[in-house]
């Protein structure tokens, strides 16, 4: 919900969120906002800042100003490309049992016919066999030929 005092802005076309640090040229106060919203929505402007964010950057009676407006980018995690990969992955499991051996066995049959990685996850004397993590298409594809392949209880966990 919108709260017209949050430190928030508008604007064109920044991905939401993104982070601006505004500078009111004519008095030197600096301030990071989050874009959260699309804007501006009068004539020539650049940002359409919150009342909060006006107000602490002493704005508010002239409604305008010129300002300065830097992107801050917060720096790549170092396992970017594993919370990447784990977002737009799919992981499928393939049966629940109270064998082991068979959750076993049957991992083993399908890592050698599908050629996709897998794992027994114990859960309360229950092994359930997972596949995956695998690229959505791929994890697609894969899903439907076990489904067809006496696997039709299979479902994606993610």
């Amino acid at each position: 919900m919108y709260n017209q005092e949050d430190i928030s802005a508008a604007h064109k076309n920044l991905p939401l969120p993104s982070y601006l640090r505004v500078t009111n040229l004519d008095n030197g106060r600096r301030l990071i906002v989050r874009v959260n919203d699309r804007g501006p929505f009068h004539g020539d402007r650049i940002l359409d800042l919150s009342h909060g964010a006006a107000s602490r950057l002493g704005i508010i009676g002239a409604g305008t100003a010129k300002v300065q407006v830097e992107l801050i980018q917060p720096p790549r995690p170092a396992n970017a490309e594993q919370l990447i990969a784990k977002h737009e992955s799919r992981t499928i499991q393939l049966l629940a049992t109270n064998d082991v051996r068979k959750a076993k066995q049957v991992a083993s049959d399908v890592e050698r016919r599908y050629g996709v990685p897998s794992r027994v996850v114990a859960m309360n004397q229950m092994y359930k066999l997972h596949l995956g993590p695998l690229e959505k298409p791929q994890a697609e594809r894969l899903l439907s030929k076990l489904k067809g392949s006496g696997f039709g209880g299979a479902f994606f966990l993610n």
